[in-house]
């Protein structure tokens, strides 16, 4: 057996046995799929123009819920050229940034979500976010005192965002699907450390099945392997 074709062997062994494969179950994750022609644009219930693979959702008493869609360079994207802020434009109050997705049974296990946040690069100053995901199709709210998924962005210890550069944090929630169905991702500002038009900001998210550990009996048979490779070049050298 040639170098190589042990080598790719190899590789794809250890592929197999130590990551899960199921894809991911997000879209528009970096909110690239829109091209605005401004430097942003605010996006609310029921506007005409709408965010590919999300939706803007109502927050309680909020009736004027809305995200904007901000494009660099008004303010440094995490990745690609768009970026959301959670407090859209002429909103007093945060709105929830939601994406309902279904999970097949083939792809049950344990999922992270990652997903990098900043501030309003405008006043910078400390934000808060939320982020969930529920079962259903449904948001639900959540109070400061209760949350478990809250995530802060301290200025300066997490960085002093300007529109060049925003000091993008990164922030995980590790979750487990055991049933198929629908499920809702949502993301919502903190509305104790908000304020109108200037909101926690928000890139790059991702929903991807976790890396499942190699057990040792894993490691034990890739190094077989890898011996068996290795006694397999040796004899055809020997033998030359």
């Amino acid at each position: 057996m040639s170098n190589r074709v042990s080598t790719a062997l190899f590789v794809a062994a250890l592929a197999i046995v130590s990551v899960d494969a199921r894809a991911a179950l997000i879209i528009n994750g970096g909110f690239d799929a829109n091209t605005i022609g401004s430097n942003f644009t605010v996006v609310t219930t029921s506007s005409t123009f709408q965010i590919t693979g999300w939706q803007v959702r109502s927050s309680g008493t909020n009736t004027s819920a809305s995200v904007d869609l901000v494009k660099a360079p008004y303010w440094q994207a995490h990745s690609g050229a768009n970026s959301i802020d959670l407090f859209g434009t002429g909103t007093q109050q945060p709105s929830f940034l939601a994406q309902t997705f279904s999970v097949g049974a083939s792809q049950l296990g344990a999922y992270r979500l990652s997903f990098f946040y900043s501030v309003n690069a405008d006043t910078p100053r400390d934000q808060g976010l939320f982020a969930n995901i529920v079962t259903g199709t449904g948001v639900v709210g959540t109070s400061v005192a209760s949350s478990t998924t809250s995530f802060f962005y301290d200025t300066p210890a997490d960085g002093n965002p300007t529109r060049q550069a925003m000091a993008w944090k990164q922030g995980f929630l590790d979750v487990s699907f055991a049933t198929a169905g629908d499920y809702t991702l949502w993301f919502q500002g903190n509305s104790q450390f908000g304020n109108a038009n200037q909101g926690a900001a928000l890139d790059s998210v991702k929903l991807d099945a976790a890396v499942v550990p190699l057990p040792a009996a894993g490691w034990l048979m890739l190094a077989g392997m890898g011996m068996v490779f290795g006694l397999g070049r040796q004899r055809r050298f020997a033998s030359a």
